[in-house]
C-alpha cells in the first residue's frame, strides 16, 4: 500500500502542479499551395521587335530558330507555365458582334482547322522540362491578353507548334 501511494503522490505532484503550462503554439496557416507566379526574368522589359504572326511561322524554316510572334492567349495549362497562343487575325466569340459565348477564349465560333493551323504552344521552361509556374496573371496576363512571345519554336512531325519562350510582353 505505501508503494501504490507513494506512486500516486509522485504522479500528483508532477501532474497536477498549480503552474500553467504555455498553451501549445498554434501552427502557422499554410500558404495557398497554388503555384507561384512566372520569374520576372521572363518580362521582356520592352516589346520586342519584328514580331509575326503564328501564320508566319509556318512560312520558311524557322524550326530550331529564334522567333519574336504575336498572338492572343487562349487556354493555360494547369500545372506548368504553358498556354495555348492563337493567331491575331482570328476572332474570338467576343468579338463577334451578338455573339453572347460565355467561353469567348474556346474559340469556339472559329473554323477549326483554321484555329489548329493558328495556334502554337508556348512553354517557360526551368531547366530541360517546362516549369510550374503561373502564366495567368504573370504582369495581368489572362485569357485573350494580346502578348508578343521571344523564344525558339520547334515543329514537330504532325506540324504543330510550339515555342520555348524565353520572354514575354503584353502587347
Amino acid at each position: 500500500m505505501k508503494h501504490i501511494s507513494l506512486t500516486l503522490l509522485v504522479a500528483l505532484a508532477f501532474g497536477c502542479s498549480n503552474e500553467s503550462k504555455p498553451a501549445p503554439e498554434k501552427q502557422k496557416e499554410a500558404a495557398p499551395s497554388g503555384p507561384q507566379a512566372l520569374p520576372d526574368q521572363f518580362w521582356a522589359k520592352e516589346s520586342p521587335e519584328g514580331a509575326v504572326n503564328v501564320f508566319d511561322l509556318r512560312e520558311g524554316d524557322l524550326n530550331g530558330k529564334e522567333v519574336v510572334v504575336r498572338g492572343t492567349v487562349q487556354e493555360f495549362v494547369d500545372g506548368f507555365a504553358a498556354f495555348v497562343l492563337v493567331e491575331d487575325t482570328l476572332l474570338s466569340c467576343n468579338e463577334i458582334p451578338g455573339d453572347e459565348c460565355e467561353t469567348p477564349w474556346d474559340y469556339c465560333c472559329a473554323d477549326p482547322d483554321e484555329l489548329t493551323r493558328g495556334s502554337a504552344f508556348v512553354e517557360f521552361h526551368d531547366g530541360d522540362s517546362p516549369g510550374s509556374w503561373a502564366v495567368e496573371g504573370f504582369h495581368g496576363i489572362a485569357q485573350l491578353s494580346e502578348v508578343v512571345v521571344t523564344g525558339t519554336l520547334q515543329v514537330d512531325d504532325a506540324n504543330n507548334l510550339s515555342v520555348q519562350a524565353s520572354s514575354i510582353r503584353l502587347q
